[in-house]
C-alpha cells in the first residue's frame, strides 16, 4: 500500500483477480475493518493524500482515557510494510526493535521489521484529528449526477448520522456487488454508469461514490483502504486475513469522530469465497508450515543454520511445484473454453438485476424465505408478472449455454421497469 497515492480499479476491464494468500492472522473479539491508508484528494481513478510525511510520534492520543481495546497479530514481514490497524490505535507492543512512523492521516509505516511478528494493539476506535476543506469538496466533474441522486435520496436537512445510514442502506437494498469490472475504461465515466445503469460493482465503486456524496451533504469524507476481518478458524480461534480480503470504504467525520462508513453489500465476503481456488486448503498448509518454520528458526538463531536452510530450500521447492501445477491446470481449462462464452463467464450470472427485485421485499411481509425457491416465492407472493422474469434469471444463472445479449439486455430493461412501477403504484412495506 502507497500511503501517499492509491489507484482505484474504477475503469479497469475484466474481472478481478482474487488471491488466497493469508497476508496476517489477528486474535479479536469480533470482525472489524482494519485500515492501512486513506486519502483525501480525488483525481479519479487516483487519490492522493494531502500529507506527504512520516512522524515518528504517533498522531493519535487517549485523550479522555477511555478504556483501550485490543487484538493480537501474527505477520511475517519482508523489508518495510504499511501495517493494518484498526482506527485509533494509540500503542503497539511486540514490535519494539522495529522502527515505526505515522502520517497525519493514519498509515504506519514499519521498516527493519523481525522476520515474524507477534505483537498487540490497543485501540479507541476513535480518530479525532480535525478534517479540512479537502475532505468537504465533491468534483466538479460529477455534479451532473450528485444534485440529483442526492435529491432523489432526501438528504438535505437530515444530521450527519441520518445521511450515512441513509446512503448505506440505499446502497445495500438497491445495488449488488459484483467481481466484473465493467466496459468502460474511464473512471469518471465507469463511476457515473455505476450510480445510473448498472448498479453493481465492487467495493471501490461503492466507497468512492459513498465518499462523493458524502462530501456533497456537507460531510467531511475521505477513501480508505485496508482488510475486512471477517473468516474465523474455530480450530485456531483465530481470524485469517486473505489478500481476497482487502477492501475500499469511507470514512466520515462526525460528531467530533473519523467512523467508518461501509456501502459494499454485505455477500462481498461470500462471493469471494465461492471464487477461491481449489488450491487454499494445500496453501493455507504450505502457509501454516512456512509460519511453524519461522517461529522454530527464531528459537533456534543460535544454532548450526545448516539444518534450516535445507527445510527452507525444500518447502520453496515444493511450493514452486505446486505455482507451476497450478498454472499448467489454468491454463488447460481456459483453453477449452470457447470464446463465444466470454460474457457469461465474466458474469456468471451473479450480477442479475433480478436480485434487486428480492433485495426490494427484504424485511417486508413479501420477502423471500429461507430455503424457499425463487419458484414457490414467486407463487406464494402472487406475482406473475414475475414469471418470466424469474425463468430468465434461472437460466442466465444456471444454464451453461448462457442467455443472449439481447435477452440479457430485456432482462435489465425490464426489471428496472418493473421497480420503478411498482413503487410507484404499491410502495412495499418494510416490518419494523
Amino acid at each position: 500500500a502507497d500511503p501517499f497515492k492509491g489507484q482505484t480499479s474504477i475503469g479497469d476491464l475484466g474481472n478481478l483477480k482474487l488471491s488466497d494468500k493469508i497476508e496476517f492472522k489477528i486474535k479479536a473479539d469480533q470482525p472489524l475493518l482494519l485500515m492501512q491508508t486513506s486519502y483525501d484528494i480525488y483525481s479519479g481513478q487516483d487519490w492522493y493524500a494531502s500529507t506527504k510525511d512520516f512522524k515518528t510520534t504517533n498522531p493519535v492520543k487517549n485523550t479522555d482515557n477511555s478504556p483501550l481495546k485490543q487484538i493480537d497479530v501474527i505477520q511475517a514481514f519482508d523489508k518495510e510494510k504499511i501495517l493494518a490497524l484498526p482506527d485509533g490505535t494509540v500503542n503497539i507492543l511486540g514490535l519494539e526493535g522495529a522502527y515505526l512512523q505515522y502520517t497525519q492521516l493514519g498509515a504506519v509505516k514499519i521498516t527493519q521489521a523481525p522476520s515474524l511478528g507477534q505483537y498487540r494493539v490497543f485501540y479507541t476506535g476513535k480518530r479525532r484529528d480535525a478534517s479540512s476543506r479537502r475532505d468537504v469538496t465533491p468534483p466538479k466533474q460529477h455534479q451532473d449526477w450528485l444534485v440529483p441522486f442526492s435529491e432523489k435520496l432526501q438528504l438535505q436537512g437530515l444530521a450527519p448520522q441520518a445521511i450515512a445510514n441513509k446512503i448505506v442502506h440505499h446502497f445495500r437494498k438497491n445495488f449488488y456487488y459484483s467481481l466484473y469490472l465493467g466496459d468502460e475504461t474511464d473512471a469518471d465515466l465507469a463511476l457515473k454508469d455505476f450510480i445510473l445503469n448498472r448498479k453493481a460493482g465492487h467495493c471501490e465503486y461503492f466507497a468512492v461514490a459513498t465518499v462523493l456524496l458524502l462530501r456533497q451533504a456537507g460531510i467531511p469524507a475521505r477513501l480508505a483502504n485496508g482488510y475486512a476481518v471477517d473468516e474465523y478458524d474455530k480450530e485456531q480461534d483465530l481470524y485469517i486475513v486473505r489478500r481476497r480480503h482487502a477492501h475500499a470504504w469511507a470514512i466520515a467525520y462526525i460528531n467530533g469522530v473519523w467512523q467508518a462508513v461501509d456501502s459494499t453489500p454485505s455477500q462481498w465476503l461470500d462471493m469471494e469465497a465461492e471464487n477461491a481456488s481449489w488450491l487454499q486448503p494445500l496453501n493455507d498448509w504450505f502457509s501454516e508450515r512456512l509460519l511453524s518454520f519461522k517461529q522454530w528458526q527464531i528459537q533456534q538463531v543460535d544454532k548450526d543454520k545448516s539444518v534450516y536452510w535445507l527445510v527452507a530450500v525444500v518447502l520453496l521447492l515444493l511450493y514452486l511445484a505446486i505455482r507451476i501445477y497450478s498454472a499448467r491446470r489454468q491454463l488447460s481449462h481456459k483453453n477449452l473454453t470457447a470464446e463465444e462464452n466470454c460474457y457469461q463467464r465474466n458474469y456468471k450470472g451473479l450480477d442479475s438485476e433480478f436480485y434487486l427485485i428480492e433485495q426490494y421485499f427484504s424485511d417486508s411481509p413479501k420477502a423471500r424465505n429461507e430455503n424457499e425457491s425463487i419458484q414457490q416465492w414467486i407463487k406464494r407472493i402472487n406475482l406473475a408478472e414475475l414469471q418470466e422474469l424469474y425463468q430468465l434469471h434461472y437460466q442466465l444463472r444456471f444454464d451453461p449455454a448462457g442467455i443472449s445479449k439481447a435477452k440479457r439486455e430485456y432482462l435489465r430493461q425490464a426489471v428496472n421497469t418493473w421497480l420503478q412501477e411498482i413503487e410507484r403504484i404499491e410502495p412495499v412495506r418494510h416490518e419494523n
